[in-house]
């Protein structure tokens, strides 16, 4: 085997392993995406819980207030009703805080899945163009080994 044999031959084992290392960062990359993107449907299930609590919460809340109101012989009207309005609209602002703390962790879940399977695709493309350049790299050195661009790089200078 010649020099240019051994260096192409070297070059091409290392532009396939570059290759091999770029698709397995992709296909790493990707696997991870979706590992990220199944927490969404854990985020998905807490909130399902979390929306059912605030139903049963409300339901219990307002067979409170009525059984009080009615043991105490008062009617539906004045002050007790406010209270009743005000457990009741605050229980709402929870459960749309809450619905907009998942909805945020939702979108963030996603964007993180999103942007690891950009850095999959970033790895391959760089591992195809490192093999590239490596090949170009060995051609180069052939050529100017053997003189082929006509430099003289490698070879003695006669005096």
């Amino acid at each position: 085997m010649s020099w240019g044999e051994g260096l192409f031959a070297i070059s091409a084992m290392s532009s396939v392993g570059q290759m091999i290392g770029g698709f397995a960062k992709g296909s790493e990359a990707d696997a991870n995406a979706k590992l990220i993107e199944s927490k969404n449907k854990i985020t998905a299930m807490r909130q399902e819980i979390e929306e059912g609590r605030y139903v049963a919460k409300g339901s219990k809340m307002a067979r409170q207030a009525q059984a009080a109101i009615g043991a105490a012989g008062l009617k539906f009207a004045g002050s007790s009703v406010a209270y009743l309005v005000e457990q009741e609209r605050q229980l709402n602002i929870d459960k749309a805080i809450s619905k907009f703390d998942y909805e945020m962790e939702k979108s963030y879940t996603t964007a993180e899945a999103e942007a690891e399977r950009r850095r999959g695709r970033y790895e391959r493309t760089a591992g195809v163009g490192n093999a590239f350049s490596t090949m170009l790299k060995a051609g180069y050195a052939y050529a100017a080994y053997n003189d082929l661009l006509g430099t003289n790089m490698f070879k003695k200078k006669e005096s």
